[in-house]
């Protein structure tokens, strides 16, 4: 009989961490896969990215004050939608995800992206910052190291 009630206990304890959020990782990773299957709806980036952080990190998008704050967001999605400079230059590398570190409410995610169209080959090191929000992994930083 216990050995049922701890392999309940167990399972309800597998199934409650499958429910859970996504990890900084996933999230990151979702986020890059977006970019290749060009599911960039500014609803779907939105759930994945802090737009309201990124638009003024200024490492990807250039904020413009003689713009709105919601047009720069909408400025800053556009770079990643379809045609979008950011997009077209990150989907033509090797994307590869590593290691994670998570302190508290707010992570890393090692990001390289290696450039195989130049000899020798480049590889752009990059640690994605990821923070919680209302209970959602999003990122945050998208600032090369």
């Amino acid at each position: 009989m216990l050995c049922r009630l701890v392999l309940i206990a167990m399972l309800l304890f597998a199934l409650a961490s499958c429910a859970s959020e996504p990890e900084p990782r996933e999230t990151v990773k979702h986020f890059l896969q977006s970019l290749r299957e060009d599911t960039t709806s500014y609803d779907y980036l939105s759930q994945l990215l802090d737009l309201n952080e990124l638009v003024t990190e200024n490492s990807i998008y250039t904020y413009d004050s003689t713009m709105s704050f919601s047009a720069n967001k909408q400025g800053l999605v556009s770079s990643l939608q379809k045609d979008g400079d950011v997009r077209t230059r990150w989907i033509k590398n090797q994307i590869i995800l590593g290691d994670v570190e998570i302190l508290g409410d707010t992570a890393t995610v090692e990001v390289s992206f290696i450039d195989k169209t130049v000899v020798p080959v480049k590889q752009f090191y990059n640690k994605m910052g990821v923070h919680l929000v209302d209970g959602r992994w999003k990122v945050f930083s998208l600032r090369l190291f």
